[in-house]
């Protein structure tokens, strides 16, 4: 494998970004608006008026315009609706194209307390107000209870309409409607709503379309309350807040690539605890966030920040609590999710609902003072943390000298890019970056932001030495972020693989990358991080171009079964990077397997590898 594309797959291979600073130091609220009493939704209708649309549990929908609240309702409910409790006007959602279509749809609770799902029109005559007895009902569904209504409307990004519905209330889904297929509640509904504007239709790929067990309107199943959920407008993932029983709020998460059919678990499980006896995990979505009690009481999801002002926020998902008032930032950092505490609101912030306006700044709604505010980030310096300066081929923590590592970052770049070094030896500056890693500036392989974050990939200075702990400082067009310490490790075996699961593997012959399975007679090579020092000196950022081994013992199983190994060393031409030569031996067994790097003693996380019968 060449250098450049052992560069790209290191680039590629590596995602998420952690998330940092302390306290409310990410976070300041500048109000834009009060008088809103009750909010339930923001909405912007993304038609370039700039206007945002504000919904009120009561009924009425106010229009929020170049610093004021625009004069009159643009939708009264009020009196044709049930209020109360969890019941009202809860959701509104605007359809691609609204500035031409100039149609809405929103969620209510109808006089019987049953959810009603419908579509109005704006006025010829005024842009700011719906038109009055143009509304046409497309979904109504009968709650058994008062309670967990969810409430919420979005368009996907596929441009289908995604309707929240909680588990029809009362405590412990006594209906156990969230795992009842044939049940709407406690699901979370795709339809398609145009262009046939007569009635609705089942989306032919909703994941359980031609399936007599399920109402073919499902896309996913197990869900509480869905309090607010979003779309990444980059990415396209989507993220459920769903509020709790009695122990634990969640975050779940549905990937971009998903072809639905999830199920979160709830009633079978509260967070990632069984609520019933001898529940069965098997087939479930656990959350990807879950927090108890004593951090908060009901869970208010937000958005992933798209704006392009705070670059502290880029890609980070908010979210909050509507009781405690806590505000809390959460990043996808390879197969990990990171989070942190934002800003402590206090309980008389009533959390009740984000907002995303049309260049991708948020907002957030007091419920109960009825204050709207906008979000802003913190400007200026790069920021960094210890928990996301990591081995590059295994993100476990622990910088071996010598090895190539990754600097998850936030505040570096200005946009979306990447910046790769087109020399060895490697420079100690790529497009105004500097990493400085125990007082030395650290050889830089590429510095790249994407819809994921950022990241930085250097090569640990080989002066450092094993057991200390040393500060690391990224600066960035000549600002600095604040130094953080991380510890120095002799060894932290790393295998890089192909999508954090499977090893990446080189054939030895044509280094061409395998796709399929390795046979039992044929060499092989893998590309590893952290396997310490070489017999053979080497300066920093620099490249040996021969085979020059690694100063180490050497183990690698398959399967349980010590492989044959050829060569363990630098990988030539290519710093901080280590190669493995091998064969798979005899009485290997077949199908997937562990792979397991060791060095003296000292064995990397496992990666999986197929044999062939």
């Amino acid at each position: 494998m060449g250098v450049t594309t052992l560069r790209r797959f290191a680039l590629c291979c590596l995602s998420g970004v952690l998330v940092f600073g302390q306290g409310n130091s990410q976070i300041q609220l500048d109000r834009i608006a009060q008088g809103v009493s009750q909010c339930t939704d923001i909405q912007s209708p993304r038609d370039g008026s700039g206007r945002i649309f504000l919904v009120q549990q009561s009924g009425i929908i106010r229009v929020w315009r170049e610093g004021a609240l625009v004069a009159g309702n643009f939708l009264d409910l009020r009196g044709r609706i049930s209020t109360g409790s969890e019941r009202g006007l809860l959701g509104l959602a605007f359809p691609p194209g609204f500035a031409e279509k100039r149609y809405f749809y929103v969620n209510y609770t109808n006089p019987a307390g049953a959810t009603v799902v419908s579509r109005w029109r704006v006025s010829g005559a005024n842009e700011n107000q719906a038109e009055a007895g143009s509304e046409q009902i497309l979904l109504t569904v009968n709650q058994p209870f008062a309670n967990h209504n969810g409430g919420q409307l979005q368009f996907g990004p596929d441009g289908m309409l995604y309707i929240g519905l909680g588990d029809g209330g009362s405590a412990n889904d006594p209906q156990n409607h969230g795992q009842n297929p044939r049940s709407l509640l406690g699901k979370m509904l795709r339809i398609n709503v145009e262009p046939n504007l007569a009635r609705y239709e089942v989306p032919a790929d909703n994941p359980f379309v031609g399936n007599p067990n399920y109402a073919p309107e499902i896309w996913a199943i197990g869900l509480r309350n869905p309090w607010r959920y979003a779309f990444d407008r980059e990415t396209r993932d989507l993220y459920i807040a769903d509020v709790g029983q009695n122990a634990f709020e969640e975050i779940d998460f549905q990937p971009g690539s998903s072809r639905g059919g999830e199920n979160y678990g709830w009633v079978t499980m509260e967070g990632f605890n069984c609520v019933r006896s001898g529940c069965n995990t098997q087939g479930l979505t656990l959350p990807v966030r879950v927090y108890p009690r004593s951090e908060g009481v009901s869970v208010t999801g937000g958005y992933v920040y798209r704006g392009a002002r705070y670059a502290n926020l880029r890609g980070m998902y908010l979210y909050g609590d509507y009781v405690t008032g806590k505000l809390w930032g959460l990043r996808r950092q390879g197969d990990q999710w990171v989070n942190q505490l934002l800003i402590d609101l206090g309980r008389g912030f009533s959390i009740s609902t984000f907002g995303a306006d049309e260049d991708g700044e948020l907002l957030i709604a007091n419920y109960g003072s009825g204050e709207i505010f906008r979000i802003r980030g913190a400007a200026g310096a790069p920021q960094l943390s210890s928990a996301g300066i990591v081995n590059a081929a295994s993100f476990q923590e622990g910088l071996v000298p010598g090895s190539l590592a990754t600097a998850f970052s936030s505040g570096v770049l200005a946009a979306n890019q990447t910046i790769a070094a087109s020399r060895v030896p490697l420079p100690i500056s790529l497009g105004g970056v500097q990493l400085r890693v125990g007082n030395v500036d650290a050889p830089l392989l590429a510095v790249a932001r994407n819809a994921g974050g950022e990241q930085i990939n250097f090569q640990v200075p080989w002066q450092l030495t094993p057991g200390e702990r040393v500060s690391v400082v990224v600066t960035a067009n000549g600002a600095s972020s604040a130094p953080v310490e991380v510890p120095v490790a002799r060894l932290a075996p790393g295998v890089f693989s192909q999508d954090n699961v499977n090893a990446l593997v080189i054939d030895g012959t044509t280094f061409g990358l395998v796709s399929g399975a390795i046979d039992r007679n044929s060499t092989y090579v893998i590309y590893a991080t952290g396997l310490g020092a070489l017999r053979d000196a080497v300066a920093d950022g620099d490249a040996l171009s021969g085979a020059t081994p690694i100063a180490g013992s050497v183990a690698l199983s398959i399967g349980g079964v010590p492989a044959q190994l050829l060569f363990a060393g630098a990988a030539p031409g290519f710093p901080g990077v280590y190669q493995v030569n091998f064969r798979a031996v005899a009485g290997t067994p077949a199908g997937s397997q562990d792979l397991v790097l060791s060095i003296d003693g000292v064995a990397g996380p496992s990666r999986k590898i197929t044999l062939v019968p």
